[in-house]
């Protein structure tokens, strides 16, 4: 591989071995946010992708979840990875955690994470209802950047893409709405601007009830960030 220089002429510690060296499978540091070191290997980055999907996933949500962290995937070494750390499997080897169960049986492709249901609680927040709390905590609406941070905060790492995937597919107002999907989350301020409502903090039958700052944060965000008391007088009184 060429080596790469930064601009004091420096070599840059660009990329990382996935797997083991010389498994031919690599990623980019920068992408897993602010430059840090967070190696992670093949079998954490399928644990992510399980719990986020509520502790259990079909093999393509893995692969597709693997990619999206990644930007490749070779399927047949997340076949080998689940089925030599899960007792259910034939592969299955024993000095290895068991860490995965089969849900529906050997050859249905539907894997789930033994610790996130051990005891039968959830002992772990799914991706979305991560994204759904950091939204409630700022009021029902939050740029993207507010909600990587929020996310980072309670998991210690983030892939924005990731999150933003989860966002689009649950929202009508995005091209990639998939229509069996929840429609949680609305376009503030129209495509392509980075910021989110979450739709049932916001319906008028809704439980939780705005509080004055959160009428005003509303508004103020609905006029870009900055309005006038006239403004706001007038927008908060329709709203309440």
């Amino acid at each position: 591989m060429d080596e790469i220089y930064n601009q004091e002429g420096k070599k840059e510690d660009i990329f990382y071995s996935v797997e083991e060296v010389g498994k031919g499978i690599w990623c980019l540091r920068a992408y897993h946010k602010g430059g840090s070191k967070m190696k992670k290997t093949l079998k954490e980055m399928i644990i992510e992708v399980m719990e986020d999907k509520g502790g259990k996933a079909t093999l393509k949500e893995i692969y597709q979840g693997v990619f999206l962290m990644c930007g490749s995937v070779i399927e047949s070494s997340i076949r080998n990875i689940i089925e030599t750390h899960s007792s259910d499997s034939d592969a299955y080897i024993e000095k290895n955690e068991d860490l995965f169960y089969s849900v529906e049986g050997k050859g249905k492709g539907v894997w789930g994470l033994r610790a996130y249901h051990k005891g039968g609680s959830k002992m772990k927040k799914t991706l979305k209802e991560m994204i759904i709390e950091v939204m409630k905590d700022k009021g029902g609406i939050a740029t993207l950047e507010e909600i990587y941070q929020g996310v980072f905060r309670m998991r210690g790492s983030v892939i924005e893409s990731s999150i933003r995937n989860i966002i689009e597919t649950h929202s009508s107002d995005s091209d990639a709405y998939i229509e069996k999907n929840e429609d949680l989350f609305y376009s503030v301020e129209g495509k392509g601007k980075g910021v989110w409502g979450l739709r049932a903090y916001h319906k008028r039958s809704s439980k939780m009830e705005k509080t004055l700052k959160e009428r005003i944060i509303e508004v103020m965000y609905a006029k870009g960030g900055k309005a006038t008391l006239k403004e706001l007088y007038k927008e908060v009184g329709k709203a309440c």
